[in-house]
């Protein structure tokens, strides 16, 4: 099984991006690992650097056309969580996962189930991915108004520098 890590973090600070990026691969990689008796082998990893996850992801867009155009054959994308492959709306979400299923390549969610391999098709059928999913959604729309707010209430003060 061709396996392809990807990981995303959506900070340029330092400190987080070493924590996150860190964290994010030794989960992964882990399971790969683990699963390489099973005949996973890494052959490459992908990944989107101070990317929201309702942006468009340049790195899985890159994985995406390999794919298409046959540059590279994957059985299975590892991701650490899904909130790294995506956090748009369920609506949405199909923009960041359609040509996964399309190449019929597998998902494994390395912090779900041991890392156990499920379908796009399986995804849309499981209610507990679709709630993380509209949770995650949830999460990037508070932190935005969270931050709006804090800035509203800097400029107010006059904080930010601005006159």
């Amino acid at each position: 099984m061709k396996v392809v890590a990807y990981y995303r973090y959506s900070t340029d600070n330092k400190n987080q991006v070493d924590n996150s990026e860190a964290r994010q691969r030794d989960t992964v990689e882990r399971v790969i690992y683990r699963r390489a008796k099973e005949g996973w082998q890494l052959i490459g990893s992908y990944t989107d650097k101070a990317v929201s996850g309702t942006d468009d992801k340049p790195e899985l867009i890159s994985l995406r056309e390999a794919v298409e155009k046959g540059k590279i054959h994957v059985d299975i994308i590892a991701i650490d969580e899904l909130s790294r492959l995506s956090r748009r709306s369920l609506m949405d979400i199909g923009s960041d996962i359609q040509w996964i299923k399309d190449a019929g390549i597998k998902l494994s969610i390395a912090s779900r189930n041991n890392g156990d391999p499920f379908t796009i098709e399986e995804f849309a059928d499981d209610l507990s991915l679709m709630v993380d999913q509209f949770q995650n959604n949830q999460y990037v729309k508070k932190l935005s108004r969270q931050v709006t707010n804090g800035l509203r209430t800097k400029f107010a003060k006059g904080a930010l520098g601005w006159t």
